[in-house]
Order: C-alpha cells, then sequence, then structure tokens
C-alpha cells in the first residue's frame, strides 16, 4: 500500500451492539490501509457502547466516540415512532468526516483486512465514485483472511465488476414509477405513502430489478 494515500472515513452508527461493537471496531483497525479515521456514532445506546469506543480509542487514536443527537426532526414519524433505523447515525457521521473517501461499516458485521484497500484500489483503477463489496454470513475462522483478488478477477473478469455511469442512469430510467418522472415536482419518496398506502410503492417504483444500481 502507497504511505501517500488519503485519508478515509470510516462511519460505524450503532445502537445497543456492544455485543459485537468491538469486532466491528477492530476489523477496521486492523485494516491494511492506514490512513482512517473510524467515526463510532452511537444513536442514544443504554447499553456499554461509550465505554467499549473510549476503551478501543485510547489503544488507537484513529478511533472516535460521536453521540448522535436524540432531536433530529426525522428521526420520528407522525405517530412519534422512531423510524431512523441507522439513517439518522449514519448522516450525522456523514456530516462530521473529514476524509476524502467515507465507507460505512455496520456495528455487527466485521470485514477482511484488505477490504479498504481493495475497495481503494479499484475505486483508482477505474476512476470511480463508488466501490462495493460483497457480503457473507460471518465466520470467525475468515477473520484474518483476505479478499483472493487475482483469483476472483479470473473467476468474473474485471469488466464484469464495473458499472458505467451510463448503466446506472438506465436502471435509474427504468425503475422509476409513474409518479417520479419528470412532470411531478418532487424527487423523492415520501416514506409513509408508499408505506402506508396500499400498492403505492408501485406509483414511485415501477420495479425493484435494478436494486442497489438505481
Amino acid at each position: 500500500m502507497n504511505t501517500n494515500t488519503p485519508l478515509i472515513s470510516v462511519v460505524v452508527p450503532t445502537r445497543n451492539e456492544a455485543k459485537t461493537l468491538t469486532l466491528a471496531i477492530e476489523s477496521m483497525t486492523a485494516q491494511i490501509y492506514r490512513n482512517l479515521e473510524i467515526l463510532v456514532v452511537d444513536d442514544q445506546s443504554t447499553d456499554n457502547t461509550r465505554d467499549i469506543v473510549e476503551e478501543i480509542s485510547r489503544r488507537d487514536a484513529r478511533v472516535r466516540y460521536l453521540l448522535c443527537p436524540e432531536n433530529d426532526p426525522y428521526r420520528t414519524d407522525w405517530r412519534g415512532v422512531n423510524i431512523g433505523v441507522g439513517w439518522v447515525a449514519r448522516n450525522f457521521g456523514l456530516d462530521q468526516a473529514r476524509g476524502e473517501w467515507i465507507t460505512f461499516q455496520d456495528a455487527d458485521d466485521t470485514s477482511l483486512p484488505n477490504r479498504i484497500a481493495v475497495q481503494y484500489e479499484f475505486a483508482q483503477r477505474h476512476n470511480a465514485t463508488l466501490a462495493c463489496v460483497s457480503w457473507q454470513k460471518l465466520d470467525a475462522r475468515w477473520a484474518e483472511k483476505t479478499l483472493d483478488i487475482p483469483a476472483i478477477m479470473r473467476d468474473i473478469g474485471e469488466k464484469a465488476l464495473v458499472i458505467t455511469p451510463e448503466i446506472t442512469t438506465d436502471f435509474a430510467k427504468h425503475a422509476k414509477g409513474v409518479l417520479m418522472h419528470d412532470m411531478f415536482p418532487h424527487a423523492y419518496i415520501p416514506y409513509l405513502a408508499q408505506k402506508w398506502i396500499p400498492g403505492a410503492r408501485y406509483l414511485f417504483f415501477g420495479n425493484q430489478k435494478p436494486y442497489p444500481g438505481a
């Protein structure tokens, strides 16, 4: 890994996930790519999340504890139900991030040691704005393994792993429902409408086959 690499921010949203949080954070501190800031965003946990993060940050200064505000206006819906489901904490982490690149690590997941390096190098090679990796069910036997990129390239082929802007735009066009075209004055999907009104989902999503490209 080139030592002259940009800072990458890792946002770790968490809420009462103390049982798995240490593994999640340490899978980031163990990354081959070293120029990281690891922002653990505590979404008002009632367990010992803060103690865990602060203990790790004493050993590794790249780890920072952030407390997500409770009063985010989008946290609850009209019924007073918390619909944040992690994205409030993610958005707060994005606001605090200082890196040239930003990625996420869920608090109940772990990453292979060369995950960040693979994503960064792939993005650089293809002048990409987004790079993602697949996931597998967590198995402790894989904790210190690395992604075998040459083998993956032999089996799949690098061109098959690249989605161009043109393909993404085409995905998006075909995924639009009738209410998401230019004649309507909005560019977002009202959460309550598509959740609570029967059949409304199809007014906003023509289909979901292109996910996550669209």
